[in-house]
């Protein structure tokens, strides 16, 4: 698990490998042993108030060495870990960062606030393939 603050937004970012029990991944035992095949996910809060933030659009670039990067889209999810960002993925060992970008919200926004959800966020994850 890692956080990070990115404009208005703390980012809790995850990956449940699918031998953790935490998501029903059995279709995908398929993967090559090089890479870990799970759940990404993104728990977005309010940097301010603590709630999470819902109606944005996220997509997470796994950049490895040596090979381009792999983007998967996060989606809006609810389970018993609380509303949160998460896709499908192999996650393969030369795996060095994950970069998500947090596009402004799709719901409107009125008052103050207004122009806080309004622009492109990016958060950094510097990321070990066997320390997460």
């Amino acid at each position: 698990m890692a956080e990070r603050t990115a404009g208005p937004y703390r980012i809790r970012l995850m990956f449940h490998a699918a031998d953790d029990g935490g998501h029903d991944h059995d279709a995908h035992a398929h993967h090559a042993p090089a890479q870990k095949f799970g759940h990404l996910m993104a728990f977005v809060t309010d940097a301010t108030t603590g709630e999470s933030v819902p109606y944005l659009p996220i997509t997470a670039s796994v950049q490895m060495k040596g090979a381009p990067a792999k983007r998967v889209k996060l989606v809006p999810m609810l389970d018993g870990s609380g509303l949160h960002y998460g896709g499908d993925i192999a996650l393969p060992s030369s795996i060095q960062r994950i970069v998500l970008s947090i596009g402004p919200t799709t719901m409107r926004v009125i008052g103050a606030d207004r122009a806080r959800f309004a622009r492109l966020q990016t958060a950094v994850f510097e990321w070990s393939a066997s320390g997460q």
